[in-house]
């Protein structure tokens, strides 16, 4: 039933009957529109249709009285709470910038629980960071960007920030003192970051801001970094012809190390199983640009023989507990778009599959690529289960990967002193590659080696969308259009066709 307001009613009000069928349980639900909202008021139920004419009635008296509709509505009606819920006094820049991290940004935040803990760790080094100028806090301490208000951080103090950030500057950095010990301290500084983790850090730092503008904690986003010009996308810099004979100079000295059986102590056994992992880890990555954590996670059944492929439908989670068993430790893949199948030469995928078959039985849950580790002394088989296990975190793999290319390094150098040459053919920024260059590396091969279409190196890199494809290999697609300008251009008169 709906009533226009008149002279003795003033208000538009509408009275619904619910479960007309049912005659035992009827209910009707009274909504009046304020005239200042237009927006429809819930009064609730009332168990008949006079009831509800009373209610209304009374309603209508005291909005006459002066009283607003919504201090009118029933006591547990949220927008009631809302309207009556005292108002805190201090602005809302004011929260401190750990609190608005922690409660605001990060749960704002759509991503896969992988690039969360990313941007967890990067949150966890902004809100540790100690400015020059910075107060001291009860204790004594330094304050730390944590608890600072948002909207007294200074520019300065962001472009200081970045620099510490950018060196790992001595005393800048709260740090815990161990991982079950909940206690802070300065720390000592470290080896300086790379470019491409600054620009991760600068982005954060950007985004933080972003988001408190977009939430109304602050007005503007008025930082100078938004407009600086942040560190380029790490890229292959080398020539991508001269990148690969280098890796494939890096591959001959790791199967030459892993090929050989005259070890003697335990630590040249572990290196010479370590030199032959790493072989087919690098072959792998090379030709097919899966990532690190796609590579260790995948298992014998991932080896599409019948059609040279290798399927990706789940990745390696560092985030796992030590005892955790093979479910917990293999996560779902970086997006939806991460889920696919990459083709491989028939060769270098024979390769990988006779790999695959060695370790099989000894690998943990046949896992192709699983850890390398020191045999036990009593042990005969160097390839026995005992020897293989986990990767635990993202530091270990990092670690032993430099180690593999500084031992690479020094037998690359002896080899060429040995044929009496004066200098090495390649530099070490060409042979020793961060090991997602290798991901790089396969889409120049597919580029421009192969020409394939970006369609296909967008869907088989495992990318959100070829925008984004064309974006980091532009350098490479520009290449490819030279050489297909200049064919173009080369290229004699067609020959007529007679059209029938």
């Amino acid at each position: 039933m709906e009533l226009r307001p008149r002279k003795d009613r003033p208000l538009a009000v509408s009275i619904n009957r619910r479960n007309p069928k049912d005659e035992s349980d009827q209910r009707h639900t009274l909504r009046i529109t304020d005239p200042e909202t237009k927006k429809r008021l819930n009064f609730g139920d009332k168990p008949t249709k006079d009831d509800a004419v009373k209610e209304a009635e009374r309603i209508f008296v005291l909005y006459e009285e002066g009283r607003s509709l919504i201090s009118l509505l029933p006591e547990n009606n949220k927008k009631r709470k809302a309207v009556e819920a005292p108002r805190t006094p201090v602005s809302k820049g004011d929260i401190p910038l750990g609190e608005f991290i922690d409660t605001r940004y990060l749960p704002s935040l759509n991503v896969e629980p992988s690039t969360r803990a990313d941007y967890q760790m990067m949150c966890e080094r902004i809100k540790n960071y100690v400015d020059d100028a910075a107060e001291l806090d009860d204790e004594g301490n330094p304050l730390r960007w944590k608890f600072k208000p948002l909207n007294t951080i200074t520019n300065g103090e962001i472009h200081r920030f970045l620099n510490a950030f950018r060196n790992n500057t001595s005393g800048k950095f709260f740090e815990k003192a161990s991982k079950t010990d909940d206690t802070y301290a300065l720390n000592s500084g470290g080896k300086r970051r790379s470019k491409n983790y600054e620009r991760k850090a600068a982005q954060r730092v950007r985004h933080i801001y972003t988001i408190a503008v977009r939430q109304g904690y602050l007005a503007s986003n008025d930082h100078p970094y938004k407009d600086e010009r942040l560190p380029k996308r790490p890229s292959l810099e080398n020539d991508p012809k001269l990148v690969q004979e280098a890796v494939e100079d890096m591959l001959r000295i790791l199967k030459r190390e892993g090929g050989r059986t005259n070890w003697t102590t335990p630590e040249d056994v572990l290196w010479g199983r370590e030199a032959e992992f790493w072989y087919y880890l690098i072959l792998t990555a090379m030709w097919s640009g899966l990532r690190v954590s796609e590579l260790l996670g995948s298992q014998y059944i991932d080896l599409l023989t019948k059609s040279s492929e290798v399927k990706v439908d789940t990745q390696w989670g560092w985030n796992a507990k030590k005892d955790a068993d093979i479910r917990e430790r293999l996560v779902d893949p970086k997006s939806k778009h991460s889920a696919r199948t990459v083709p491989m030469p028939k060769t270098i995928f024979q390769e990988v599959w006779d790999w695959a078959e060695k370790v099989r039985l000894v690998s943990p849950d046949e896992l192709i690529f699983p850890r390398p580790q020191i045999p036990h002394p009593e042990s005969e088989n160097p390839m026995r289960t005992g020897c293989w296990g986990y990767w635990g975190s993202p530091s270990n793999f990092n670690r032993r990967y430099r180690e593999m290319q500084d031992r690479v390094w020094e037998l690359y150098e002896e080899d060429y002193a040995k044929s009496g040459k004066v200098a090495v053919k390649h530099s070490r920024s060409q042979m020793m590659q961060v090991f997602h260059e290798y991901r790089h590396l396969w889409a120049s091969i597919c580029i421009v080696s192969f020409n394939l279409d970006l369609m296909s190196v967008y869907k088989w890199a495992g990318h959100h969308s070829p925008a984004f494809t064309a974006e980091v290999y532009a350098r490479l697609i520009r290449q490819v259009h030279d050489k297909a300008a200049d064919k173009m251009r080369n290229a004699g008169k067609p020959k007529q066709t007679t059209v029938i």
